[in-house]
């Protein structure tokens, strides 16, 4: 169990750094570290918006929209959050046909 506190301490310390990082416009740094955080599942939600952030400052949301693709047949992660990610990807790009269709999956 001791581990498992651990993990998460690290984890948390990991992600108030990443977003420190990009709160002062590091976006490769803030993007290096949350993408671990996004692997290890912690608060994947809230860490694909700040990937999202990212990638729009980075110009290179397609290569979030893959990642999302493939982690929407890991059963470790939640459906539902993935696909409203991928429906905020799509808004920013001004694609809003294919963010109907991924609202209508739901």
């Amino acid at each position: 169990m001791n581990f498992l506190k651990n993990t998460g301490l690290k984890n948390k310390k990991t992600y108030i750094k990443a977003y420190n990082y990009l709160q002062n416009g590091k976006f490769e740094e803030s993007l290096r570290l949350f993408n671990y955080l996004l692997d290890e599942n912690y608060r994947s939600f809230s860490i694909l918006f700040n990937l999202i952030t990212i990638h729009n400052e980075l110009n290179s949301l397609d290569t979030l929209l893959n990642k999302i693709n493939l982690l929407l047949d890991n059963e470790d992660y939640n459906y539902y959050e993935l696909l409203i990610q991928k429906g905020n990807i799509f808004y920013l790009k001004r694609n809003m046909m294919k963010l109907l269709n991924a609202l209508m999956k739901f």
